[in-house]
This record gives structure tokens, C-alpha cells and sequence, in this order.
């Protein structure tokens, strides 16, 4: 800051009693008489982990994909029916990366709706309870609902499946699928 801008601070806080002067003076900017500047540089590291390589296993082994049937005998509203595996039960699901402590996501879309002809089941009456680090939970019927984020690797898991049975639907079979999709963001 040149002469002429003290001049003029000084000449603003003049007619000021002495305390006043004092409160003037202590109310400068601190940075009007510094000359030069102090540059500290500390190096930071940032390392983002991602997959080179995901590997995803949900259902039994082998290229046929299984399916969870719902056998509903019973009242709706008198409680949740249990899931049956075509494959193992309950549903195992594997999820690894290399490396392995890379940041794994699921992801599931149950966008649409379960359906017998024109009469659907929304995926909202279907739950499950998952095991060792897979967590419980029910579908949203959404195209990318979160059903996991995790760094450690998942190689046990299992989720059993129930269908809710709290409203009524038409007799019959009711089909859709759930996919799922495993990233590393």
C-alpha cells in the first residue's frame, strides 16, 4: 500500500481522542506494512484404488441363472413368504477385486415391475437378509438402487428372499428379473 493510503487512514482517525486513535490504529488491516510473502509447501499423496479386475457371483455356479419362486398360500396381510432358490439357499453371492481392497459397489435394478399379463407386483414387497457382508434389505423398484459399497472383500454372503404378501393380486405366476452390477468407482 503506498504513502498517500496511510495518509489517508491517518487522516480519518485525527479528530479522535486519544483512545479512539489507539482503536484506529490496532483496526488497520495487518497486512499493510508487510513486505514480501512466506510460500510453506508440504506434499500431499493421493491414492485412489480402483479395480483392475471385478469378479461377480450371485445364485448357483455354472452359466444358469437361478430363480427365486414365492409359493403363496396364505391370506394377504398374515405374513411374509419365503423364497425358494432354483439354485442353492440361501442365494450365495461373491463379489472380489484385485485388488482386493478396492472399492466395490452393487447396484440392482428392479425397475420393472413383476407382472402376469396386465396385474403386477411391485419389487417393493420383495425383501432379503443378507449374511456376513451382504446387508439386509428391501427393493426400491428403482434402475440403480445401492445395495452395497465396500473396500473388503465379499466372498461368502448369502441373501434369503421373502415376498411381503400385504396386498391382494390376482391368482397365478408372476415373473421379472433383478440385475445386478457390480462397479469400482
Amino acid at each position: 500500500m503506498g504513502k498517500s493510503a496511510r495518509i489517508g487512514m491517518f487522516a480519518r482517525c485525527r479528530h479522535v481522542p486519544a483512545l479512539g486513535l489507539l482503536i484506529c490504529l490496532f483496526s488497520l488491516p495487518t497486512g499493510l506494512y508487510a513486505q514480501g510473502r512466506i510460500v510453506a509447501q508440504e506434499p500431499v499423496d493421493i491414492i485412489i484404488q480402483v479395480a483392475s479386475q471385478l469378479t461377480l457371483r450371485i445364485g448357483s455356479s455354472g452359466s444358469t441363472i437361478d430363480r427365486v419362486r414365492f409359493s403363496v398360500s396364505q391370506l394377504p396381510g398374515s405374513g411374509p413368504v419365503a423364497g425358494v432358490s432354483s439354485g442353492t439357499n440361501p442365494v450365495p453371492v461373491r463379489a472380489t477385486s484385485s485388488p482386493s481392497s478396492a472399492r466395490k459397489v452393487l447396484t440392482a435394478d428392479s425397475s420393472v415391475s413383476l407382472s402376469k399379463g396386465a396385474d403386477t407386483i411391485p419389487f417393493t414387497q420383495i425383501s432379503w437378509v443378507g449374511t456376513n457382508n451382504v446387508p439386509s434389505g428391501t427393493f426400491t423398484g428403482s434402475s440403480s438402487q445401492q445395495i452395497f459399497s465396500t473396500t473388503t472383500q465379499i466372498n461368502s454372503g448369502t441373501m434369503s428372499f421373502s415376498y411381503a404378501n400385504t396386498v391382494y393380486v390376482p391368482p397365478g405366476t408372476y415373473n421379472a428379473r433383478v440385475t445386478y452390477t457390480l462397479s469400482s468407482p
